[in-house]
């Protein structure tokens, strides 16, 4: 199935990071709201739960470990690309093992998370966001959606 009915879920609390990382999900034809406090983040992942079938999130977000976020984001399921510089050896014992997730290593190019995003997709050759507008999902989440982009970051 893939991702052909995608909302992704971006945070980093660099800003320009973070709209990049957009861009880069919109060229798959992917959705996206983008965050850049963790805070704020988790709030608003937790409100519209069911909207996102994607995350993409810096481990740290302003120097602290996104603990709270990323176990939301498991509780969810949802599948995520961690994004991080820290060391291989810290990365693998803080990530949390029972998330589908892909560690992508600072700095990294738009190609980096093009390639994270495939490999997230249950079909690897899937065209990610194919079929987006004309989802039910999507139709059923948007006005969660139009909550959260209301609401800002």
């Amino acid at each position: 199935m893939g991702f052909a009915k995608c909302c992704a879920f971006i945070v980093d609390d660099e800003s320009l990071i973070a709209f990049q990382l957009d861009d880069i999900v919109k060229s798959l034809g992917v959705h996206a709201v983008t965050m850049s406090k963790s805070g704020s983040a988790l709030e608003t992942l937790k409100q519209a739960e069911g909207c996102f079938q994607l995350a993409i999130v810096d481990i740290r977000n302003a120097g602290e470990f996104s603990a709270d976020l990323l176990q939301e984001i498991s509780r969810q399921q949802l599948p995520v690309v961690l994004t991080t510089t820290d060391d291989e050896f810290e990365t693998e014992f803080l990530a949390d093992r029972s998330l589908r997730q892909v560690v992508v290593r600072k700095p990294y190019d738009s190609e980096d998370i093009r390639r994270a995003v495939r490999e997230l997709s249950l079909e690897p050759d899937a065209r990610i966001g194919e079929h987006l507008t004309q989802s039910p999902t999507r139709a059923l989440a948007a006005p969660a959606l139009d909550r959260v982009k209301h609401r800002g970051t």
